[in-house]
């Protein structure tokens, strides 16, 4: 339960909850399959839109576009797994998963 808590739980250290439901869920972070420093690059790059330090140039949206297919993969994967190693999926079959 506790790895299930780290996405929704808010806190100071959020990204480390972050980190450890990667790690609960895919291992240590060589077997992740990310860029190096990716969840870093990301929580920072979230930072920095929701609190109006981006830049809202072409060319800075286009510079974020392109990381959301691999963060919309990534987010779909974590969820298949807690929905796979924590619950029954029948359950969830409406939400399209």
């Amino acid at each position: 339960m506790g790895a299930i808590l780290c996405i929704f739980w808010p806190h100071d250290s959020i990204k480390n909850q972050i980190y450890q439901c990667y790690i609960d869920f895919f291992g240590e972070i060589e077997s992740w399959g990310l860029p190096d420093n990716w969840i870093d690059n990301m929580y920072d790059k979230r930072n920095e839109i929701v609190h109006g330090g981006e830049d809202t140039t072409l060319e800075a949206i286009n510079l974020v576009s392109e990381k959301v297919q691999l963060l919309e993969q990534m987010a779909k994967s974590l969820i298949d797994h807690i929905i796979d190693s924590k619950y029954n999926r029948q359950e969830f079959i409406h939400f399209d998963f």
